[in-house]
């Protein structure tokens, strides 16, 4: 729990970064016995954002934190980008 006060007081100075949200969800997880994370729409997500991450960087490190991936998306399309993030969920089937 504490760390998770430090979490909220740092956000009351601005938005944590990245690796901030990372390493809680890493502690969070890490504390219970099964972990799920949905991933509604990631058909929506950017291509590359800002931070230069992209699909199949946010699934393959939320499956290294040793989680279940439920990913819901719209439509399947043939895009390399796609083919690379089916790849990266086929890799912890």
């Amino acid at each position: 729990m504490e760390k998770i006060s430090k979490f909220e007081q740092m956000r009351k100075g601005g938005s944590p970064s990245l690796d901030e949200y990372l390493d809680l969800l890493s502690h969070v997880t890490g504390t219970l016995e099964r972990s799920v994370v949905l991933i509604d729409a990631l058909d929506g997500c950017a291509e590359m954002d800002s931070n230069r991450c992209n699909r199949e960087w946010l699934i393959e490190t939320l499956l290294e934190l040793n989680i279940q991936l439920l990913v819901t998306s719209e439509t399947y399309q043939s895009s390399s980008s796609c083919s690379r993030t089916h790849e990266a969920l086929g890799k912890y089937q």
